[in-house]
């Protein structure tokens, strides 16, 4: 019984550790004697050198491959975490905070405190470039004054329900007007 035994080890000592216990438990037991290792753990990185048959979770319902697996899959998985989220609690409140200042009308608004000076720097140290291209956008828009329109408003249901020639059709209209409206200002 292996109790923890990666807990301190650095994630390239993790990532090698089974290969260097199964290189060397033969060496130091050799046959006829028979052995079997249990081991515990909390690390994606281990848990990636074990097929999934000789894995015992302390929870029911993980169904995915092990062996060969991207630990940040098993990760989610093993460790439960796509219940809640993969990024730390704080940058998780800061980052829906900073994404709500956009949305002023959403019910659970936590961005109503925030300055946009404050959004930006929140941006800016994001890490994860999905986020933060989203919220980039976000900030671009509000700063321009561009209004998104959410994808379950009744216009873009509306919109989704027209075939592709009324969709062209109806672009082009759009486009035409605009122009013949910043004309009409120009003059």
């Amino acid at each position: 019984m292996i109790d923890e035994a990666d807990l301190t080890y650095h994630p390239e000592w993790q990532r090698q550790f089974i290969s260097i216990l199964t290189a060397f438990l033969p060496k130091v037991y050799q046959a006829p004697l028979q052995m079997q290792v249990v081991l515990s753990t909390h690390s994606p990185i281990i848990l990636s050198d074990i097929p999934k048959e000789n894995i015992m979770y302390l929870e029911e319902g993980h169904e995915k491959e092990t062996f060969g697996q991207n630990i940040h899959t098993i990760f989610a998985d093993s460790f439960t975490l796509k219940k809640t989220s993969t990024i730390g609690q704080f940058a998780s409140k800061k980052i829906k905070a900073a994404s709500d200042f956009f949305d002023p009308q959403k019910p659970d608004n936590t961005g109503a405190d925030l300055n946009i000076e404050q959004v930006k720097a929140i941006i800016d140290i994001i890490g994860e470039e999905l986020v933060k291209r989203n919220l980039i956008s976000k900030y671009n828009n509000h700063m321009t004054g561009t209004r998104v329109i959410p994808q379950n408003s009744p216009v873009v249901k509306e919109y989704q329900k027209l075939s592709d020639d009324e969709k062209k059709d109806f672009i082009r209209f759009i486009i035409e007007n605009s122009q013949s409206e910043k004309e009409d200002k120009n003059d």
